[in-house]
């Protein structure tokens, strides 16, 4: 199942690609057009326009729109982004024993299996 949802995303300087605002040992990059899915976990998306402005809080900051995969929303994000991949295999087996930091997701997140943006939101 697909779902046009938006993702919050930093521009490259060089203009061609997006990348997530995610630290850069676990940023993946967005080019519209182009489906993006990630080595391991999830991609975070929004539902809501809304939501998305929101978060975003910081100019250079931009919002692309596109199709998302398998959605689902979540309520909880790594409270340490150096150890995402705990984070899912906790995510994924609730009876994990991975123990790290969660922090409640901010308003309106869900994630994806894969996202394919469409276009910037201008």
């Amino acid at each position: 199942m697909t779902a046009l949802m938006y993702k919050v995303v930093l521009p490259s300087w060089k203009g061609d690609f997006y990348y997530s605002c995610s630290p850069a040992s676990n940023s993946l990059n967005y080019v519209v057009g182009e489906k993006t899915v990630p080595v391991f976990g999830k991609i975070f998306c929004f539902k809501s326009l809304k939501d998305a402005e929101d978060f975003m809080g910081t100019s250079g900051i931009v919002i692309l729109i596109g199709e998302a995969e398998n959605p689902k929303g979540i309520r909880m994000v790594s409270g340490n982004p150096d150890r995402d991949n705990l984070f899912w295999i906790q995510y994924k087996n609730k009876k994990s024993k991975a123990s790290i930091s969660i922090l409640p997701a901010p308003k309106g997140s869900f994630v994806a299996d894969s996202f394919t943006p469409i276009q910037k939101y201008e």
